[in-house]
């Protein structure tokens, strides 16, 4: 019985999954007759992720996406007769897209067409790139090279053809920046590396600007802190340090921090006596009055009929003959009836009452009050100094005790309050996330101060930390610089 069940289950489950592949197929073929392709592919392919095995749609698919390709290839090769190429490249680049996705290469007459629209539209952005270079927008060009779109497998030949192209192009425009940017100073020599990485060409040096540092080292010491916890600090404003673009390894240079100031934690234990409200129910004895049901008698009067006996004598053959008979009477009696009545009774019952309580017991207050005075300073000859001062008091307080009473919602307390050096880890990360932080907006502030760049070197030292607070003063000084490349310096990614 069980096995059969589980049968007529499959069946009912097999026969869901047919009727909805069979639904998206009927679809997808009204689809095809409106001549919309694309919609019914998604329908083909809803269909055969519900039924794999389902012959007719897979069949059917594969002609709605051979009829798709040559619609596309048709529509393509119309747009480039009428001067309307960028529409036809992204015809191509939808087809190249569609036949990676289905994991099919094109064959026969679709594949020479494919490959002339492929070589046309190769010639459309050759030549974009071309009258970018021409107008001196290298950086613009570099991006038509690197656009994620072209990334589709049937375009192999085409990506060579245009990094091929551009590489020529961007090589010469990156060695002519960096011979003009040696003249400038060094930050204009950073963004001319930078934008060289942005152009796919590799720099002819890195540059170390005058700022970075290799290493960070911290001395000093907050006095009433642990051993442990200074090493800690060191070691993670030296880390914070070498994740900053304050760093770089080729730097001979090391910045130095210095940490001074202390803390302090002073605990105080008071004697005191603790009080819980807490509500307490008290029995009482009370009276209730209820009713009660019972049988009430009544008296009645019953009507009945009585059978009365006579003396019937008549002649029969002659003779006088006597016989009884019998007459009905009606009569009536006095009887005892019963009935339904209530009556009101009373009885003892015990109620409760709430009555207010008070539970009291011993207890050590603990009061903790934390001071913390310490600064971090970042002294480098270059830049004004930075300087992180942590001034932070706080106070905490807990209650330690035994005493256990449930109705008072009352348990045993140990009164733990955080320790000096939990407070001051607190401190610690505090001043590691603020600290680069203040340095960024320092430098920023200094680089950037007043929006006014008399040289490309000022304004290469304002935009190398780039965002968007970058006044536009700062990309237009570089103009004797990066020329018409200057719309593009605000992309470059920074440090």
């Amino acid at each position: 019985m069980r096995a059969r069940l589980c049968l007529q289950t499959g069946f009912v489950v097999l026969a869901i999954a047919a009727t909805g592949c069979h639904a998206a197929r009927s679809q997808a073929r009204s689809a095809v007759e409106a001549g919309d392709l694309r919609r019914a592919l998604d329908l083909y392919d809803e269909a055969i992720e519900s039924d794999p095995n389902d012959s007719e749609a897979l069949r059917e698919r594969r002609d709605a996406r051979g009829a798709l390709t040559k619609e596309i290839l048709s529509a393509a090769e119309r747009q480039l007769l009428t001067d309307a190429g960028d529409q036809a490249e992204n015809q191509m680049l939808e087809l190249c897209t569609r036949r990676d996705t289905w994991g099919e290469a094109l064959g026969g007459t679709d594949a020479l067409r494919f490959s002339s629209l492929r070589d046309s539209v190769q010639s459309l952005v050759l030549g974009r790139i071309d009258a970018l270079a021409q107008a001196g927008r290298f950086l613009d060009a570099s991006r038509v090279r690197s656009a994620p779109r072209y990334r589709c497998g049937d375009l192999a030949p085409f990506r060579q053809a245009i990094e091929s192209q551009t590489a020529a192009y961007t090589s010469a425009r990156c060695r002519s920046l960096e011979a003009a940017a040696q003249a400038s100073g060094p930050y204009s020599q950073s963004v001319v590396e930078r934008a060289c990485i942005a152009m796919g060409t590799s720099p002819a040096a890195h540059v170390v600007l005058p700022h970075q540092v290799a290493r960070v080292e911290v001395s000093g010491t907050v006095a009433g802190a642990s051993d442990a916890l200074l090493a800690r600090m060191r070691g993670e404003v030296a880390s914070a340090g070498t994740r900053s673009p304050l760093f770089d390894p080729v730097s001979k240079t090391a910045l130095e921090v210095t940490v001074a100031g202390s803390v302090q934690q002073r605990v105080q234990r008071t004697p005191t006596t603790l009080s819980h409200d807490w509500v307490e129910q008290v029995p009482y004895q009370d009276v209730e009055s209820y009713q009660e049901s019972y049988q009430e008698p009544y008296t009645d009067t019953e009507y009945y009929n009585e059978q009365i006996p006579y003396t019937k004598t008549e002649y029969v053959n002659g003779r006088m003959q006597s016989h009884t008979e019998y007459r009905t009477e009606r009569k009536q009696r006095t009887v005892t009836k019963y009935r339904l009545a209530w009556r009101t009774k009373t009885r003892p019952v015990t109620r409760y009452r709430s009555e207010p309580r008070v539970f009291t017991h011993a207890a050590v207050h603990i009061e903790s009050t934390y001071q913390a005075a310490f600064t971090v300073e970042l002294h480098t000859p270059l830049l004004v100094t930075v300087s992180v001062p942590v001034v932070h008091t706080d106070s905490e307080d807990a209650y330690e005790h035994s005493a256990s009473f449930g109705p008072a919602g009352v348990s045993p307390s140990a009164g733990n309050v955080r320790s000096l050096d939990d407070r001051f880890s607190d401190d610690i990360a505090f001043t590691v996330r603020t600290f680069f932080a203040k340095w960024r907006q320092n430098f920023f502030a200094s680089a950037c101060q007043g929006g006014a760049f008399s040289s490309a070197e000022s304004g290469a030292k304002c935009m190398w930390l780039g965002g968007s607070d970058v006044p536009d003063g700062a990309f237009l000084a570089l103009g004797p610089l990066f020329g018409a490349d200057v719309p593009a310096l605000p992309d470059l990614k920074a440090p």
